[in-house]
């Protein structure tokens, strides 16, 4: 660094010398961030401004400090010496981009396209992460899929996955994961994203294996533990799944959902009901605004009869996602446990009008006997019926099944 800073003091012709640029370089790359600024500093004071290579890296080092809109400037200051640059315009696209400047980031790279003459896979891939920020995911597929002809990588094969995923093409998100895989089969990310999507939209394809290999690949990546210990769950393994929410608690202890997961095996598996409530009202203090956990509390709470309390989570579940159906059939059980019917059976038409479920017309059915109206509870019975009248009572719940066979022997034993 001294006989740099010698050699600069005896002599001012050092715009491009490639020692210095060098140094710079090395500096920059091993992250002495302090020491490359002071050159940078002295050398620019040295070329009155003029070192082109000098002003790159600056800005690249505020840009990493956070210090975006000074990097743009200096980008800027870095372009007017060479206007053809098509390094120094698409920094200046990126800074625009991580201003949210999404429109202005598209103009530079389609400025850089017109320079070079071509599109490159780094301009496609983000120009096509300008269009989904913007919303545009038309455009944004088109322009990843050209990335990914022109040099396939995992970002923009991630991202033409998700802005599939947003227009709802799932069996071309799926796809593409697919193809993700092929071309990194030991990225822990990708296998991730494929589980949880075929969990959702293509159970048959074994989406736990995926996720167990994300677990194998990152073994300490908190939401791949998470996810399989999740998949465990779902396959009612709950000893293996504890085991996993174990390490889990180990790496982020301060997960709502970690421990409102651990407090549903208690629940569901373990029937430790203490546990449960207490795993669960851990995971509302840490996120008390997460639906999930309000729904279950109060699941929970009416399996205990504790219906005010149970009220109360219901409630808050509702005004967090107004779209879930069952969450007013929970509370039209609630409100009619409270011995306050027409809300409960108006909760229970919200629930309907959301979406027709068995699980809904079956506990109005119960509601409205409960409360002698025998009729309305006749007709909601025979929508429940309706409902499941070709699904195998292999895919009903063991308390439906008998929910169902009593009703049914009740209302021949009561018919006029």
């Amino acid at each position: 660094m001294a006989a740099l800073f010698q050699s600069l003091a005896h002599n001012d012709q050092i715009v491009s010398n490639p020692a210095i640029n060098s140094f710079i370089y090395q500096l920059f790359i091993h992250q002495r961030y302090s020491e490359c600024l002071q050159l940078i500093e002295e050398v620019l004071k040295r070329t009155r401004g003029l070192s082109e290579y000098a002003l790159y890296i600056k800005a690249l080092i505020r840009r990493i400090e956070g210090k975006i809109e000074e990097s743009l400037e200096l980008f800027h200051a870095a372009t007017v010496q060479n206007p053809t640059n098509p390094a120094n315009l698409k920094q200046i696209a990126r800074s625009l981009f991580l201003l949210g400047r999404h429109t202005a980031a598209l103009e530079v790279y389609d400025e850089v396209q017109k320079i070079t003459g071509t599109a490159d896979w780094d301009i496609l891939h983000n120009k096509g992460v300008c269009f989904m920020y913007m919303r545009k995911y038309v455009e944004a597929e088109q322009l990843f899929s050209q990335a990914i002809l022109q040099q396939p990588h995992d970002c923009t094969f991630m991202n033409l996955a998700k802005v599939r995923h947003l227009q709802n093409k799932f069996p071309e998100a799926l796809l593409t994961y697919r193809q993700a895989l092929e071309h990194s089969p030991e990225n822990s990310e990708i296998l991730a994203r494929l589980g949880s999507l075929s969990r959702k939209y293509d159970p048959n394809s074994n989406p736990s294996e995926h996720i167990h290999k994300a677990y194998l690949y990152n073994p300490t990546n908190p939401d791949f533990v998470l996810a399989s210990a999740s998949a465990f769950q779902v396959q009612g393994s709950i000893a293996k799944a504890l085991e996993r929410y174990r390490v889990a608690a180990k790496l982020t202890p301060n997960s709502a959902q970690l421990w409102n997961n651990i407090g549903l095996c208690f629940f569901t598996s373990k029937n430790n009901q203490t546990a449960a409530l207490s795993c669960l009202k851990r995971a509302l203090y840490l996120d008390p605004f997460e639906w999930i956990v309000s729904y279950n509390l109060g699941l929970l709470l009416l399996c205990q009869m504790q219906n005010m309390s149970a009220f109360h989570h219901l409630r808050c579940c509702t005004r967090l996602k107004p779209d879930y159906p069952l969450s007013y059939m929970l509370l039209g059980i609630c409100l009619c446990r409270l011995g306050d019917c027409a809300n409960g059976y108006q909760s229970y038409q919200k629930a309907l009008s959301l979406e027709p479920h068995h699980l809904i017309e079956i506990n109005f059915t119960i509601s409205l006997l409960n409360n002698g109206q025998t009729d309305r509870a006749r007709e909601h019975f025979d929508s429940f019926l309706q409902l499941t009248h070709n699904v195998a009572d292999a895919l009903l719940e063991s308390e439906v099944i008998e929910a169902r066979d009593g009703l049914a022997a009740w209302f021949r034993d009561n018919s006029v």
